[in-house]
């Protein structure tokens, strides 16, 4: 597979480092930090979905 799950990866957790320091309301930072999981997740379902895998038999 062409795409690096280390750097998309990486960008999650970019993205959660950011939402822990700008957000201070616990119950919003949870509901941000869900979201955000669930988009990379999103993405990451889709890049394998859409990979084309050898077959061995």
């Amino acid at each position: 597979m062409t795409t690096n799950y280390d750097d998309i990866l990486k960008k999650l957790d970019n993205k959660l480092d950011i939402l822990e320091i700008e957000e201070q309301d616990i119950l919003l930072k949870a509901e941000k930090g869900i979201k955000l999981a669930k988009q990379t997740l999103k993405s990451v379902r889709s890049i394998v979905v859409d990979y084309e895998f050898e077959t061995k038999l």
